[in-house]
């Protein structure tokens, strides 16, 4: 089993079953090797046995809780945990699945009841209390994560995942100035330069306002590691007035160019050159990108904004052209309302009713 042989791990605990029908450790070795082999009902079946069993009945329970939740059947999952909190109302496990359970099903309140309870428990353990705060903000509880985070904080203020997220959660709430201050405390902690600060420091700028502050820090980012998407995607969008958007031109440029294959930079540089209305340079970075392997949704709304300039450029036959390529990707509204303008624009507006019929 620890070889991953499973085929013989499986044949062997078989054995030992069969001999020993009350050896439940074989029996759960068992299970696991039925879901990693995608035989769910197996595994289920096997851990519903396993569940009957007083000496097996927890363990039994919280996995089959666990496998509901990984189907994403929640309410399966639910109905395994409320068993297993009957006898055990402190089980923090059950009732940090209880939560996720309860997330995935819209239930926020019921959720925030559960994800309060187990502040209470996790109080002393930084690492629980980081897991809870980031539950906490699936149901937008940012003032209970920044409760969370600051008790997780005081506890390992050296920890840095810890600082980036009450960080962030601190801009969220809009307090700039203890955002800020532990920056500071961060880079004198033995953080200094850390892109993932020094990004927060762009967030703050944003923040206030101070879109040229923050473009000079995502920027230091992105100089500093070039691959950094977060960075990346926040120069974009903090690069709209026409001295940033020069600016961030010039380096995207210089980035497509020294490495070619990476999608993602050019779709970033596509995207900005067509909000900023350079059609021409827009209309090379789409063609450019559209040869590449990306995925068929990214290039659906290539193909998209590359018939909108086409539009634009008055070659109707191209945006037609193009347009259908987009919409036989994806049949979202937006991209019918491209193909629609650009047949009518084409003055085939038959064909223009008739993808507004279909839609």
């Amino acid at each position: 089993f620890s070889l991953n042989k499973m085929t013989i791990a499986k044949t062997l605990f078989t054995e030992l079953v069969t001999k020993n029908p009350d050896d439940g450790e074989s029996w759960f070795a068992l299970a696991q090797i039925a879901y990693d082999s995608v035989e769910i009902e197996e595994s289920i079946a096997i851990l519903e046995r396993l569940s009957k069993n007083s000496v097996f009945r927890n363990k039994a329970l919280h996995k089959l809780a666990n496998i509901y939740y990984a189907q994403q059947q929640f309410d399966k999952s639910l109905v395994v945990i409320n068993a297993l909190l009957q006898t055990s109302r402190l089980d923090t496990k059950a009732i940090q699945l209880k939560a996720k359970n309860l997330i995935a099903l819209k239930q926020t309140k019921d959720a925030k009841h559960q994800l309060d309870i187990l502040l209470g428990m996790w109080g002393d353990d930084a690492r629980k209390l980081f897991e809870l705060s980031q539950l906490q903000l699936k149901v937008n509880d940012a003032v209970s994560a920044e409760k969370s985070l600051e008790m997780a904080y005081s506890i390992e203020p050296q920890a840095l995942p810890i600082i980036i997220d009450i960080i962030k959660v601190k801009i969220r709430l809009n307090k700039l100035t203890q955002a800020s201050a532990l920056l500071l405390k961060g880079e004198k902690a033995g953080y200094k330069d850390n892109i993932y600060l020094t990004i927060l420091k762009g967030d703050v700028e944003v923040a206030k306002n101070n879109a040229s502050a923050a473009f000079n820090y995502y920027l230091k980012a992105l100089n500093k590691d070039d691959s950094n998407i977060i960075a990346l995607v926040k120069l974009s969008q903090v690069s709209h007035l026409k001295a940033l958007s020069n600016k961030f031109i010039t380096k995207l440029t210089s980035l497509v160019e020294k490495y070619p294959e990476r999608a993602i930079l050019r779709h970033t540089f596509a995207d900005h050159l067509f909000k900023q209305n350079k059609l021409e340079q827009a209309r090379f970075q789409y063609q450019r990108l559209i040869m590449q392997d990306i995925p068929s949704e990214k290039r659906a709304w290539a193909l998209n904004n590359l018939a909108i300039i086409h539009q634009r450029e008055n070659s109707f036959q191209a945006a037609v052209d193009v347009s259908k390529q987009a919409f036989a990707m994806l049949p979202n509204p937006v991209i019918i309302d491209t193909l629609g303008w650009s047949c009518g624009k084409r003055t085939r507006l038959s064909e223009a009713g008739f993808q507004y019929a279909f839609y």
